[in-house]
């Protein structure tokens, strides 16, 4: 299952080789990793962190990351009703 946060002001992360600002999505896959830096506007500064996928808690992120508030809505709410849809 794909962990979802927000970048926070001040900050960058990474993520497979793509570079993610602040106040983007940034959605990481069983695998992968997540590099975080510090950010005055100008060029990347300082990494603060490289987290794995399992060391990722999507209800506490870490400094850097903003919970994804949608990590509370029910999975269900995401489940594909394939029966209705071949009626």
């Amino acid at each position: 299952m794909c962990k979802t946060f927000f970048v926070a002001p001040g900050y960058e992360a990474v993520n497979r080789g793509v570079w993610h600002g602040a106040g983007l999505l940034l959605a990481v896959e069983e695998g992968e990793t997540v590099a975080i830096y510090t950010s005055d506007g100008g060029p990347s500064l300082t990494c603060v962190g490289t987290y794995l996928y399992g060391q990722l808690d999507a209800m506490t992120p870490p400094p850097g990351l903003i919970r994804d508030q949608r990590n509370d809505l029910p999975e269900s709410l995401f489940e594909l009703d394939t029966e209705s849809a071949s009626a």
